[in-house]
C-alpha cells in the first residue's frame, strides 16, 4: 500500500513539475481550450513601417594619385553613387561641384596617409570621410550613404 501512495505521489510530483515547466517557457497544454472559451483570437503583430525612400546619384569616376615624397607611387580609381533622401536630390544635384572638390580634396589628403599602412583603401573609412564632408557641404541628413561600385588600386 506504501508502495501505491509513493507512486502516486511521484506521478502527481512529475505532471505537476511538467506543466509548471510548460507554463514557465510559454507553453499551456490547454492552451486552444482557453483560447475557445474566451474567443479571442492571436492577432498577428502590426506590420513594421516601411523604410524610408532613397534617391540614388550617380557620381563621375575619380581618379587620384597617390604622391609620396614628390614621387608617383600609383592611382585609385573610384566610382561610387551616393543615397540621398528625396528631399535633398535637387539641393545634391546643385552642389554637385561643390561635392565632387570636398571629396577630391580630402581623396588627395587622405589616401597616401592612408596607403602608407595599408595595401587597399579601406571603403568603411572612406565612406565615413565622404558622409562627413557630404552632410557638411549639403545639409545635415541629406546624404544617407556612399555605395562604392568600384574601387581599384593601379
Amino acid at each position: 500500500m506504501k508502495t501505491i501512495i509513493m507512486s502516486v505521489l511521484a506521478l502527481v510530483a512529475l505532471i505537476a513539475a511538467a506543466v509548471g515547466g510548460m507554463a514557465y517557457m510559454g507553453i499551456t497544454p490547454f492552451e486552444n481550450i482557453l483560447n475557445a472559451q474566451s474567443g479571442s483570437e492571436e492577432k498577428p503583430p502590426p506590420a513594421a513601417p516601411p523604410p524610408p525612400q532613397s534617391a540614388f546619384i550617380d557620381l563621375e569616376p575619380f581618379l587620384v594619385p597617390i604622391i609620396r615624397d614628390g614621387e608617383l607611387l600609383g592611382q585609385v580609381f573610384l566610382v561610387m553613387q551616393l543615397e540621398v533622401d528625396p528631399a535633398y536630390r535637387s539641393r545634391v544635384t546643385e552642389a554637385m561641384p561643390r561635392l565632387r572638390d570636398g571629396f577630391l580634396r580630402d581623396f588627395h589628403a587622405f589616401l597616401p596617409a592612408h596607403l602608407q599602412y595599408y595595401p587597399q583603401p579601406d571603403e568603411n573609412a572612406v565612406k565615413y570621410r565622404l558622409n562627413i564632408i557630404g552632410n557638411r557641404i549639403v545639409g545635415e541628413g541629406a546624404v544617407r550613404d556612399v555605395v562604392f561600385r568600384e574601387v581599384s588600386l593601379r
